[in-house]
């Protein structure tokens, strides 16, 4: 089991199943590492609405402000995420 997969804050209720998986309730550190990073503002600043769509997989009616919310949400979650997965990809090298 990969070190993201893991229970972030393991309890008695965490034991390993038959097929080699850890059952347990709550977050991985994946999840526990993405929800805890902080995200500056500088970082997510896209210069044009093609790199911004690039990012997300997708377009993006700037006139709606609906959707302008729900991308801000996704870039947020995405950058949230790589730098958990590259927090955990350094602890998976540090002895």
């Amino acid at each position: 089991m990969r070190n993201a997969d893991m229970p972030a804050m393991p309890n008695a209720l965490a034991y390993p199943s038959n097929d080699g998986y850890m059952i347990t309730l709550g977050l991985t550190k994946r999840e526990y590492f993405a929800a805890h990073m902080q995200i500056d503002s500088d970082e997510i600043e896209f210069h044009n609405q093609a790199t911004l769509e690039s990012f997300l997989g997708r377009t993006v009616d700037h006139g709606d402000f609906t959707d302008m919310m729900r991308a801000a949400c996704e870039v947020d979650a995405k950058f949230r995420l790589m730098k958990a997965d590259a927090l955990l990809a350094e602890l998976e090298k540090t002895p």
